[in-house]
Formats: C-alpha cells, sequence, structure tokens
C-alpha cells in the first residue's frame, strides 16, 4: 500500500473520530451549537481526504472530475459551519460579514453543480503524473480554469477578514487564550490550505492536494479543548469529592438535625440528630410522609403548607412541633430552603430543625418567675403604703358605719320622713363604692395575670395612682403635682403594668426624697405627645443619683435604697419596652431627677376622663 494511501486515510480516520466526539457533545449540551458545528467541519474534512485520495490516485479524467467536485462540496460544508462556528465560540464578529460569506459559498455551491465542469475548472483535458519528493506518483489536472472561481477566493478572503476580525475583538475582550485557540487555528487553516493548492497547481510542490490536513490544526486544537476539560473535570471531581467528604461530616455530626423533604412530603433524607430528635432508625423515617411525625390535628394544615410552598417557596423560619416515637411532643424551628431543578422548578426542600423544647420549657419557668417577683415588687410596694390604703378605706367605712347607726337610731322613734332615710342610704352607697373601688384597685394590683394591651386612658390610671399615694405623701410630706391628664390622648397599654411603672417611679423618687432630707419635697408629673408616642416624665427635686450608679441603675441588682433588691426599675424598664417605648433619665447632683419613658398611642380618639 502507498504512503499516500495510508497518510490520507489517517487524516479521514483522524476527521471521523473528531465528528463522534464532537457529535457526542453536542448530544450532551444540545443547546450549544458549536459542538454540531465543528462535527460537521470535521465528517467534511474526512471526507476531503477521501476526494484528494481519489483525485491523486485516479486513473480516468472523468473520475477525477467526479472526486474534484465531490471535494468541492466537502470544502462548502467545511469553511461555512467554520465561519459560524468561530462566531459562536467567540461571540464576536459581523454577522452581515458571516452572512456575506455564506451567500458567496451558495453560489459558489450552484456554480459547482449545476454549471459545466466544477467551482475550480471548467473543463479538465488530462491528468499529469508528478512525483513526490520520496518518489511516489499523483496527479495534477491540466484544464481550463473556471472563471467562477473568483468567487471561492473572494469568500476566502472574507473569511479571513472575518475570523481575524473576530479573534482580535475577543483578545481585547479579555479572552485570550480562548481567541487564540479557536481562530489561531482556523486563519492556519485557510491561509495554508489556499497557499498549498496554488503551489500544487503551479507544480512547486511535491504533494497531493492537502486541504484535509490544514484541518488538523483545527483538529488539534478541538482535541486539546477537550483534554483541558477533561483535567478541568477531573479536578473538579476532586474537589467534589473533598466537598462531599466535608458536607458528609458536618452533615453527619452538626448537633441540628437536618432533613431533606420531596415536594410531595415524603423525607428523602435525615441525619443522625434528626434521627435522634425523632426517636427513630433511618429505615423508619425516610422515604416516609412527613405528616407521619407530627401531631394529628396539624397534618392538614402540614398538607396544605407543603403545596403552598410547592408554589411560592416555603418560609425561610417557622415554628412546628414533631412527635417523637413515644409519642412526645417536641417544639422545633425549621430553617428552609427550596431545592430547584435547571428550570427553577421546585423539587423538595431541606430543612435544618433546631429543638427547642427544653429552651421552650426554661423561658417558661423563667417567665413564670419573672411574673412572680413582679407580683412580689407590687406586695412590697403596696407594704410600704398600708397606712395611706388604711385611711382610705377607713374614711369610706366610717361614713357606712355613722350612717347605719343614724338610721338605726331614727327607726325606734317617730315616724321620719321616707326623704332623710333616703339621703341616709345615698350617703352609705357612695362610702361603699368607695371602699369597693379602692379594694378593687388593689385586687388588680396584684393580681399575676395582667391581662393584654388595650386603649388606656392615662388619667385613670394617674386617678387610681393619686388614690393611693395621696395619704403616703401627705404623710411623708411630699407635694405630688400632676400635670391635667384629662386630655391626655389614649395609650395601647397594658393598665396594669402602667400604674405599676407609675407606682414604682414615684416610690423611689419617695426616698431620695426622705433619706436626703430635702425642704419642700416635690415630685412632678408631666406629659408632652412625641409623634406616635406619650412621653412622660416623673420629676423630682431630691438629691440625685450618685454618679457612680447612674450607667447601671436600669440593671439587675443595682438600687439606692440600703434594703432594696433593685428589681423595680428593672421590671420597669421590661415593662416599658414590652409596649414598644424606651425609658430614660436625667440627673444633677443637688438638683433632682427625671425619669421619662413613652408608651405608644391609640388609634382611638382622644377625650376627657
Amino acid at each position: 500500500m502507498s504512503l499516500i494511501t495510508i497518510a490520507w486515510s489517517f487524516v479521514s480516520a483522524i476527521g471521523v473520530t473528531v465528528f463522534f466526539v464532537q457529535l457526542a457533545l453536542w448530544r450532551a449540551h444540545k443547546g450549544n451549537l458549536a459542538p454540531l458545528l465543528a462535527a460537521t467541519m470535521a465528517l467534511s474534512a474526512a471526507g476531503g481526504a477521501l476526494c484528494e485520495l481519489v483525485m491523486a490516485k485516479a486513473a480516468s479524467v472523468r473520475v477525477f472530475e467526479i472526486a474534484i467536485l465531490l471535494n468541492n462540496v466537502m470544502v462548502f460544508f467545511l469553511v461555512i459551519p467554520m465561519v459560524w462556528f468561530v462566531r459562536l465560540r467567540l461571540g464576536t464578529g459581523p454577522i452581515w460579514l458571516a452572512g456575506a460569506i455564506t451567500a458567496l459559498w451558495v453560489i459558489g455551491l450552484g456554480v459547482n453543480l449545476f454549471l459545466p465542469g466544477d467551482l475550480t475548472f471548467s473543463s479538465i483535458e488530462s491528468l499529469q503524473k508528478r512525483a513526490t519528493f520520496w518518489g511516489e506518483t499523483f496527479n495534477t489536472p491540466v484544464g481550463t480554469a473556471n472563471p467562477f472561481r473568483i468567487v471561492s477566493e473572494v469568500a476566502t478572503l472574507l473569511i479571513i477578514m472575518f475570523t481575524g476580525w473576530a479573534t482580535i475583538a475577543a483578545f481585547r475582550n479579555g479572552l485570550r487564550f480562548h481567541a487564540l485557540r479557536t481562530g489561531g487555528p482556523v486563519l492556519f487553516f485557510i491561509l495554508a490550505a489556499g497557499i498549498h493548492t496554488v503551489f500544487v497547481d503551479l507544480g512547486m510542490v511535491g504533494t497531493p492536494y492537502m486541504i484535509s490536513w490544514a484541518f488538523m490544526a483545527i483538529a488539534i486544537a478541538l482535541g486539546s479543548e477537550i483534554v483541558g476539560d477533561a483535567v478541568s473535570a477531573a479536578r473538579l471531581h476532586t474537589q467534589l469529592q473533598q466537598s462531599e467528604s466535608r458536607w458528609q461530616a458536618l452533615f453527619d455530626n452538626v448537633d441540628l438535625g437536618v432533613i431533606g423533604v420531596s415536594a410531595e412530603g415524603r423525607i428523602t433524607f435525615a441525619n443522625r440528630s434528626m434521627l435522634a430528635l425523632l426517636g427513630r432508625a433511618d429505615c423508619d423515617v425516610v422515604g416516609q410522609p412527613l405528616e407521619n411525625f407530627v401531631p394529628p390535628a396539624l397534618r392538614g394544615e402540614l398538607a396544605s403548607r407543603i403545596s403552598t410552598a410547592r408554589q411560592v417557596g416555603p418560609r425561610a423560619r417557622t415554628d412546628y412541633p414533631l412527635l417523637d416515637a413515644e409519642g412526645k411532643r417536641k417544639d422545633v424551628v425549621w430553617s428552609l430552603v427550596a431545592i430547584r431543578d435547571h428550570d427553577e422548578t421546585i423539587t423538595g426542600f431541606m430543612a435544618i430543625c433546631d429543638d427547642v423544647t427544653a429552651a421552650r420549657r426554661t423561658e417558661n419557668d423563667l417567665n413564670e418567675t419573672r411574673r412572680t417577683i413582679e407580683k412580689l415588687d407590687r406586695s412590697a410596694a403596696l407594704a410600704e403604703i398600708t397606712a395611706g390604703i388604711a385611711h382610705e378605706l377607713n374614711q369610706p367605712l366610717a361614713g357606712i358605719l355613722s350612717n347605719a347607726q343614724a338610721a338605726r337610731r331614727i327607726l325606734p322613734n317617730s315616724p321620719t320622713p321616707i326623704k332623710d332615710l333616703a339621703e341616709i342610704l345615698d350617703d352609705i352607697i357612695y362610702d361603699n363604692k368607695r371602699a369597693r373601688d379602692i379594694i378593687i384597685g388593689l385586687r388588680q394590683l396584684l393580681s399575676p395575670q395582667v391581662g393584654s394591651m388595650c386603649p388606656v386612658a392615662m388619667a385613670a390610671v394617674i386617678e387610681d395612682i393619686r388614690r393611693l399615694l395621696s395619704s403616703e405623701m401627705t404623710t411623708r410630706g411630699i407635694s405630688l403635682a400632676i400635670e391635667d391628664m384629662r386630655i391626655v390622648p389614649m395609650v395601647q397599654a397594658n393598665k396594669v403594668q402602667i400604674e405599676q411603672v407609675f407606682l414604682n417611679l414615684i416610690l423611689n423618687a419617695a426616698h431620695l426624697l426622705m433619706d436626703d432630707g430635702s425642704e419642700e419635697p416635690k415630685i412632678e408629673i408631666r406629659w408632652r405627645v412625641r409623634g406616635e408616642k406619650l412621653a412622660v416624665y416623673v420629676i423630682d427635686n431630691g438629691p440625685g443619683i450618685n454618679p457612680a450608679m447612674r450607667k447601671a441603675i436600669l440593671q439587675p441588682g443595682v438600687t439606692t435604697r440600703k434594703d432594696g433588691l433593685g428589681m423595680g426599675l428593672t421590671i420597669v424598664k421590661r415593662i416599658i419596652e414590652s409596649h414598644g417605648g424606651k425609658i430614660g433619665f436625667t440627673s444633677r447632683a443637688g438638683r433632682g431627677t427625671v425619669f421619662r419613658f413613652t408608651v405608644p398611642l391609640s388609634q382611638d380618639e382622644p377625650g376627657e376622663v
């Protein structure tokens, strides 16, 4: 077998190999047309190599004519995909120029197929035998050149312009290596194939036509890219394995439960912590509906939540209880993310589950303790004003007794006008209501159930405080001046808690005044509307707060009193903050202290109370 036959057959085989590789790449990524164009180029080059082999060994002019005609067809299906391959790969290059090249080659193909001869020769008269440098003979044609050959020559020049333009533009855009690896081999192919063909026609080289050989530059570039992709894929595979190992270690050992749920609501995976939370084995959890592990009363709601999450995505964070193997309820906080496919369709969910059962129990215990402390604080405050309360109750009770005795004296005597008895009974009823109001106020203040927030008239709060403290303040010789509260807008608050705030602040001020022995001790209560808040000021003219204690005065355990627990102002701070307000103070030595707190205004219209 001749060396020409072996070499050109080998080139054809390489083209077929590249064709199948690129076709496989296109089938794997059908959205990318570049591999399909490369496959078309490779198959055309393989066919062109066989046509060149037939021309080199043709036994007659007719066989040569058929071979060169088919070779021109192969060249057409090689260069047109090549132009658009460059455009797709580099993402640049004038589309109008690519279209012009395509149009010229379509004209050339028509000339090749439908006019006498082929695109290269109008007619071939004979074949000239020539020898290679190793002594093997091959054919070259002797004939009349086709005048329409200029179409392919112009198209070739335009291909050089287009490829150069696209390569330079991509290079300037930062795609340097990619531009050189794509545009460089194409330019080499066009120049090498074109120049070599001219030299063969002029008898200047001792080889057959080698257009297919020039394609090997493109084949090598495509192959190097595949090798590079394979190396990158191997590196990414290693990184992926390492990432999976780290994820698996985290998945298995994290203290939080991790669970996967399909779009249909079935559990797809669960880590050790999640299995421990449920008190079950993996085989008893994976594949089961999630609703099997929630309280029966909530299963319908869970199905609705999953259906909604499938459409709009899950809540980022939510509370939802689970049941363990013994049927015990577990309070769980879920942090959820959606799992989506390449079409952004939700295919499932992954959640991190935090068992907060113990924390909730502790929180409830702390709340109960806090309520107990607040009740004790209120009781302690009331203990200080017991004498005043006794005085307040003594007046209506003494009135009731006096009126009842008067009625008792009247009855045995001569008939008395009914009007006099009615007046006596009215006085008894009035005094009884006063005593009842005082007792109800005390009961509410001592009650551990403080209720919810609602519109509250601040005037009513101040009136209760005035009634409770008036005797105490009088006994201590302290003046309690309260700005007119009847026109204060209503606030959104808990009445009992706000009363406790006033009680603590006023009693604290009273202690400072008494300890200091201030002349003309005075406590004032003022108010101002600040936007959507009511600001209340409790002002005293006492000695002020010790500068060393000012930063921590609102913290637990800090007190200005020798026998104090340091909880009063802490409770006041918590109450105000729970109302969405703020509390602060200013104090100057020898000039007194001003405590200021805010509470939100109610949406109800203000009015006199």
